[in-house]
């Protein structure tokens, strides 16, 4: 390593423990003005939820510490499209159980059945939302990370729609509502503030925009528009910001994308597009939006306040008017704050498209930093007297209270739209969502209707959630309305009322975030729990998909566990704020205690603490440059027992392990070992390992265990896991790019093996190998099973040979290539629960030989969409039954006429996959085109299109 590398990488670590620290300190200071012993839990959860509240930079820092190449502390290019790809050709469970049995070797194979556990009622952020003009029981809604999803049925069931090896990014979506076009729709990807799966210190930045002619059933990427290099800066269809459409002609279809940098336009339908406004370098403006009056065809658009020329004399920051997308005008209003704003969005009034709404971020101007102006269209090209502003922005919400200021979190969460029957009914939402009936000519027309509760407190407003993207109206009743937040998706019946009434859609929008999960390790109990990015901490009891999880607490969902037989449960928000709750059989929480240590500091954004798996009482927490241990962390008084604030940091039983300080780095991960007790490996930032013999009493010394020994350093060690009967058998994950990954010792850290094999694309790390992000260490009888979570999926192997170790792809066509934050398993009965970003919560039981494993009974019929699609030469099927009895599959051609039957039997409940291989029932090659499966089964179907490409 180079010494000017190595100097970048201890100034990024020294970076993160000071802003880590700092955060910390004002969190703490938030909360010891604010809370007193007569609060209840739930108030202190709305509280924490705000006190620590979800800073997307924050984040971006975090990963450019864990996956950041530490030769350069950034992502290596193409590095996305890369590492899916490299993963593609890996072999799958699958493959590998087929090989184990035709080579007669059925007693290898090793058989988890991964499901799906949910949470079904939680919601990643949403920032893509449509409703069919054709048919308003049809939404389409997209994640940032989590893919798009269509609901046919109101949002009572959703299905997914992007390819599990496809870009899980969607930031806006528009449909082509012109008579017989309402089956095209668009949407476009990669988010450039707030994303919590960008990796290593740049956004996670998306590729193009797809595009749909199936009523957005199935997507096929715009040529035009991508790039397949979503990992650095190289055009500006890496960020959409908007996408909309020409509803005034019927002679071209005329689509506009709101880019990083410029308004792009094409007149094909995505074919081809062109600049008309801005620019494609490295310096035009960060935020821009779009919108077409569907009368005249004019363009409104708003470009930031980067200031580069886009011709002689003219500066494209600012607003904009076009009366054909070609010839623009700029018509930004007098007394506009020009050197100071950023993004603005724009709301076009339906029903009196002359009437025009711009809300913006203007840091220094306007209240708390927003503005809201209205433009009404007179005459000409709008400039000068052809066009009237009103500065509204002293009617935005500024109610006195902790929460009563319009905020949009640096253009984070910003939305505008007007009711599509009254011009003066004006929705407006940032962290807060609000409704003016005067259209913000006054202040007494406004009230509040979503995200937090009042301007007084951080409890969330019934039924709905903070940080609000999306707005979209029902095509048939105008009245209905719904909201895409950070939550997920809700629908109001009646947006005019005094008192707004939301209804959560998010049963089965599987788009949740989740960084950390966590079983119950003493009993055979279903309990689940995990933290979940800016959706707090959510647990189950039930084995069942369907059943709606219990929201425990509140931030962004940071570690957690659960003491022996759910006794109590340990939860953590951001920055390192610990928790013991105690849990009643409905999931209420009963009792609490702040656990985190006084005086500590420098926590990692999601902070790691572990439970000692032969005493729970016991936990160790890395303390930013220190490690922490607690002897018997129930001796801290909850609030019941203390009848005082349980809110406070405590020293009760806490000793902070001096001789474990760190001065270069932080402390990232730790594991206790079962056999023999109490022995501590911990990890740091800069690619050190240590172990502590004795680790439960007194001040013990750490032993090195890497220096000199082959580990990279520096590098970021994200995870540890230790065989649970052999303490000396330690597997060390580096979740940085372009080094080796994944390590083993079985002497106690006397000597390391890289254990990257098939992982790596090249023997020192290098290449498009995933990063890695966590590892389990299961021994099954004769044998061990290895687990290692990556950036694209799971994979296990049963022997590890060095360089030359075979990875298999576990849950190929239900993971898929979802990052993997986190893994926790059951001694006791082998079962596995997985922790993926974007697609909520997994499990698994692992069990050995042929037998079948016994799966969760379903409670839902659903047929899920082919992957991948379109194909050649084959396809794969997967369906969901809730009860026995006879399942008809079949395949039909674009005319309807029968093509192939696939399945034709009786068969139990549960998850099935089949798969077609482009063959007639006759055994002919099947003809390129479109097809249809249709799943049958007691009197209920479902359909789904295929596209077969010879």
């Amino acid at each position: 390593m180079k010494q000017g590398s190595h100097t970048r990488w201890i100034v990024l670590a020294c970076a993160a423990v000071a802003f880590a620290y700092a955060a910390k300190e004002t969190a703490h200071s938030l909360m010891s003005e604010s809370l007193d012993a007569r609060k209840t839990f739930v108030q202190i959860k709305a509280e924490k939820e705000k006190a620590e509240e979800d800073d997307p930079y924050q984040r971006i820092s975090f990963d450019a510490l864990r996956y950041g190449d530490p030769a350069t502390g950034v992502i290596p290019a193409d590095m996305r499209k890369k590492e899916v790809a490299f993963a593609s050709v890996l072999p799958t469970r699958e493959q590998e159980n087929r090989l184990l049995q035709k080579n007669g070797n059925a007693a290898d194979v090793i058989s988890p059945q991964w499901m799906h556990r949910g949470p079904v009622n939680v919601g990643g952020r949403t920032r893509a939302l449509a409703v069919d003009v054709a048919n308003n029981n049809t939404i389409l809604a997209g994640g940032v990370s989590g893919g798009m999803w269509r609901s046919t049925n109101g949002g009572a069931q959703w299905v997914k729609t992007t390819a599990p090896d496809e870009l899980q990014s969607a930031t806006c979506i528009v449909q082509d509502t012109r008579p017989g076009k309402t089956s095209t729709w668009y949407y476009g990807t990669g988010e450039l503030v707030g994303n919590s799966a960008s990796r290593g210190g740049a956004a996670y930045r998306g590729d193009g925009v797809f595009k749909s002619t199936d009523n957005g059933a199935s997507w096929t990427r715009l040529q035009s528009t991508a790039t397949y290099r979503p990992e650095v800066f190289n055009a500006p269809w890496d960020y959409v910001w908007r996408l909309a459409i020409d509803r005034s002609t019927s002679s071209s279809d005329i689509v506009y994308a709101a880019t990083i940098g410029a308004i792009m336009r094409s007149t094909d339908g995505g074919t081809t597009w062109s600049v008309v406004l801005g620019s494609t370098d490295a310096t035009a403006p960060r935020f821009t939006d779009v919108a077409v009056d569907a009368v005249s065809g004019a363009v409104y658009a708003s470009m930031s306040d980067l200031n580069t020329n886009l011709a002689p004399g003219a500066l494209q920051a600012g607003l904009w008017r076009s009366p054909d997308g070609v010839r623009w005008t700029k018509i930004t209003p007098p007394g506009f704050p020009v050197s100071s704003f950023k993004r603005f969005v724009i709301a076009i009034a339906p029903s009196r498209p002359s009437d025009v709404f711009f809300l913006g971020e203007t840091p220094g101007y306007g209240t708390n930093g927003h503005s809201l102006w209205k433009y009404t269209y007179v005459s000409g090209d709008g400039s000068g007297t052809g066009g009237v502003w009103e500065n509204r922005s002293a009617n935005l919400p500024n109610q006195a209270g902790i929460n009563g200021k319009f905020d949009s979190q640096g253009s984070y969460d910003l939305v505008c739209a007007v009711k599509p029957d009254d011009p003066q009914s004006v929705f407006i939402g940032g962290i807060n969502l609000y409704r003016s009936t005067s259209a913000f000519t006054d202040t007494v027309a406004t009230v509040r209707i979503g995200g937090y509760a009042s301007a007084s407190s951080y409890a969330q407003y019934l039924n709905n959630h903070p940080d609000h993207h999306a707005l979209a109206f029902d095509p048939v009743d105008p009245k209905v309305l719904l909201n895409g937040n950070d939550g997920g998706v809700y629908r109001t019946q009646n947006a005019t009322a005094s008192k707004v009434s939301w209804t959560p859609l998010n049963n089965g929008y599987f788009n949740s975030q989740f960084y950390t999960v966590s079983i119950d390790h003493a009993t055979l109990s279903n309990t689940i729990i995990g933290g979940s990015q800016d959706n707090g901490t959510w647990m189950t009891r039930s084995l069942y998909t369907d059943v709606p999880w219990t929201d425990v607490f509140g931030g962004d969902g940071a570690y957690c566990a659960i003491a022996s037989s759910s006794s109590s449960f340990y939860v953590s928000s951001q920055n390192g704020n610990a928790y013991r709750i105690i849990v009643d059989q409905s999931n209420t929480v009963t009792d609490y205690v702040n656990i985190t240590p006084t005086g500590g500091a420098g926590f990692l954004f999601i902070n790691p603490f572990y439970l000692d798996p032969n005493n729970l009482a016991r936990m160790y927490l890395c303390g930013g440059n220190i490690l922490w241990r607690n002897n018997d962390i129930t001796k801290i008084p909850t609030y019941t027992q203390s009848k005082s604030t349980a809110d406070s940091p405590t020293m009760i039983g806490w000793d902070s392990l001096r001789s474990t300080r760190t001065y270069t780095s932080n402390i990232t991960a730790a594991a206790v070992s079962t056999t023999p007790a109490n022995i501590v490996y911990y990890a740091t930032s800069d690619g050190k390992v240590f172990r502590i013999d004795n680790a439960n009493s007194g001040d013990p010394a750490p032993v090195d265990v890497s220096t000199g020994k082959g580990l990279p350093s520096p590098g970021f060690i994200n995870g540890l896991a230790i065989n649970p009967q052999n303490a000396a058998n330690v597997m060390v994950v580096y979740s940085n790019y372009n080094i080796q990954s994944l390590f083993i010792t079985t002497d106690g850290g006397k000597s390391w093996t890289p254990v990257g094999g098939t992982l790596e694309q090249n023997p020192d790390g290098s290449g498009n190998g995933p990063s890695t992000r966590c590892a389990a260490i299961i021994p099954m009888g004769d044998r061990t099973f290895y687990l290692v979570g990556t950036s694209v999926g799971l994979f296990s192997a049963t022997q590890l040979d060095g360089q030359s170790t075979r990875w298999i792809h576990e849950g190929e066509t239900t993971i898929g290539s979802l990052p993997v934050d986190m893994i926790d398993w059951r001694a006791n009965d082998k079962t596995v629960v997985v922790a993926t970003h974007g697609g909520g919560i997994f499990s698994g039981t692992i069990t050995t030989g042929s037998a079948r494993l016994p799966v969760d009974i379903p409670r839902t019929f659903l047929l899920q969409p082919n992957f991948p699609n379109p194909f050649n030469p084959d396809t794969h099927l997967r369906y969901t039954i809730p009860e026995r009895g006879r399942v008809h599959l079949t395949i039909y051609d674009g005319a309807g006429r029968l093509v192939a039957g696939l399945i034709d039997a009786d068969q139990d409940a549960g998850t099935y996959e089949i798969r077609w291989d482009g063959q007639t029932g006759s055994g002919e090659r099947a003809a390129s085109g479109v097809y249809y499966a249709r799943l049958e089964q007691g009197g209920k179907s479902q359909t789904t299109k295929m596209i077969l490409q010879r």
